[in-house]
């Protein structure tokens, strides 16, 4: 594909679907029902591998490193020896030992007083491209998983939407990576990563998204025809209530009943950002060559400061999550998917190019001190961000971010559940 501005990357924005026509995606396949011997193979391979990756961690704490190789060589021989693990397996977690090294330094670097990584809690087993297999019998697929005992063969459930992928990977035409089993609600699932071909984008209409709290996202386009908020409302009042309930049952001393309603908040929090991710695409898909443009939020948890309440529900929700559904989707509806630096988008005024803290006077009105005009806040910053990148996929920069008409008419509230 020829080149264009939208695949040039710069200082101010990074493209994340950069026109490949195949898409990463994990897949949640469920085993069916295994029998109490799997069961119980499954379970000490899972402890096994929680075990090495807290030893791995510990040694590479020991070591200050987050290089890949030294810690193969001062640390695999003698974790393998502590561990019953085929060697697929124990690979995988080193690789995921200097994975959260590497996040851990850079939260450091970035101020966080967080302590050493610790291992706490029951890890989901990392299985190497060479641990498993996936083999077609007839009309069902079965896991054959390598274990240090020998093979565990482990049918999977037969869904419509699977057949396709597992039956490209069964026959070696579809890409296979490294995988984990996890246990969720008393069943086990395999995660497995492959690839989907998507089309070709070829965008050009830009679609600013601001994603926050007290709206979780607002959709504009840098003329102001488009204009949509997601609203947060009803989301904040639920997320209060789970907050308050925690409260209570960690008062009266009932872990077990919090962690059951965490499982549950998680569950419905990515229900939530589903639903989100899906009202942002059909959005998007109203304008003719559409590219989504969103901030760059890596880091938000260190900039953001705000009141206690702000600060826990902004830490709290899953905003990465949020993007990754926003990113997969449009990448399997061809839209690129492009990040923008935040920065000044919630200050500057996009028709005059005025930019001041006190511009936005509270957290819904942004009023403009230079002209005076008014308008939505969280909208302001949604059209901001469509400026920026407006200014990337044409290829040029003006001085004051763009310059805007004031939109014929005020934005449109409309439902999104």
């Amino acid at each position: 594909m020829a080149a264009s501005p939208l695949f040039r990357l710069t200082n101010m924005c990074s493209v994340i679907y950069n026109g490949n026509v195949e898409n990463d995606v994990s897949l949640k396949v469920r085993l069916l029902e295994p029998t109490t011997r799997k069961v119980r193979a499954l379970s000490a391979m899972q402890e096994q591998y929680t075990k090495a990756l807290s030893l791995l961690v510990e040694k590479a704490m020991e070591l200050n490193t987050t290089s890949l190789g030294r810690l193969h060589r001062e640390a695999y021989h003698q974790i393998k020896g502590e561990v019953s693990l085929p060697s697929e397996s124990l690979r995988v977690a080193l690789n995921q030992t200097c994975h959260i090294m590497r996040s851990w330094k850079a939260r450091r670097e970035r101020g966080s007083k967080n302590g050493s990584p610790v291992i706490k809690r029951l890890q989901p087993t990392g299985v190497g491209t060479r641990g498993y297999r996936i083999i077609q019998d007839g009309d069902r697929f079965v896991l054959r998983l390598t274990t240090s005992g020998g093979f565990l063969w482990l049918p999977l459930k037969n869904e419509p939407y699977y057949r396709a992928p597992l039956k490209a990977i069964a026959t070696g035409k579809g890409h296979q990576g490294d995988a984990k089993l996890i246990q969720e609600n008393g069943w086990w699932y395999l995660l497995l990563p492959t690839q989907e071909k998507v089309p070709e984008p070829a965008g050009t209409n830009v679609i600013g998204v601001d994603l926050g709290v007290a709206n979780l996202a607002v959709v504009s386009s840098p003329d102001g025809k488009v204009n949509r908020f997601l609203s947060g409302r009803a989301v904040q009042a639920k997320r209060n209530r789970f907050f308050g309930r925690r409260y209570s049952l960690s008062c009266a001393k009932k872990p077990h009943i919090i962690n059951r309603d965490r499982d549950k908040e998680h569950r419905w929090m990515k229900d939530v950002n589903h639903k989100v991710s899906r009202a942002i695409i059909r959005e998007a898909q109203k304008a003719v060559n559409p590219v989504i443009a969103l901030e760059e939020l890596r880091g938000i948890r260190e900039r953001v400061k705000a009141t206690k309440k702000v600060n826990r529900m902004l830490h709290s929700w899953a905003f990465a999550q949020l993007i990754g559904f926003i990113e997969y989707k449009a990448a399997r509806a061809g839209i690129p998917v492009v990040r923008v630096d935040p920065r000044k988008t919630s200050q500057t005024y996009s028709r005059c190019g005025h930019a001041e803290r006190a511009n936005r006077s509270t957290q819904a009105l942004f009023r403009c001190k230079r002209c005076g005009f008014e308008i939505h806040a969280d909208l302001q910053a949604a059209r901001n961000i469509a400026v920026k990148a407006q200014s990337f996929v044409s290829g040029y920069m003006s001085g004051t971010m763009g310059l805007l008409t004031r939109p014929s008419s005020p934005a449109t509230l409309l439902p999104w559940e």
